[in-house]
């Protein structure tokens, strides 16, 4: 064993017995969690739901089904082998 490996072993022992010797002082690890701030709530909670909209009109419902029967209509041509 050459002296470098001593000596990293001699420091590694003296921090373990050192963290040891100051965590059982006066206080286990399970006591400081307790001064630790709570989180924030990071989430929409389940209660608070977004307000729904009001129903379309029928007059605009109609304008909207009309408007995707064309598209619809126009996605069949273009999808046609030959065009038609």
């Amino acid at each position: 064993m050459s002296s470098f490996d001593r000596i990293v072993g001699d420091i590694a022992g003296a921090l373990l017995l050192g963290t040891i010797a100051v965590s059982s002082a006066d206080s286990s690890p399970a006591k400081g969690r307790g001064d630790t701030p709570k989180p924030t709530r990071t989430y929409l909670p389940v209660e608070d739901l977004p307000s729904r909209a009001p129903p379309m009109a029928p007059e605009e419902r109609a304008k909207v089904m009309q408007e995707l029967t064309a598209l619809r209509e126009r996605q069949k041509m273009l999808a046609a082998p030959n065009g038609n």
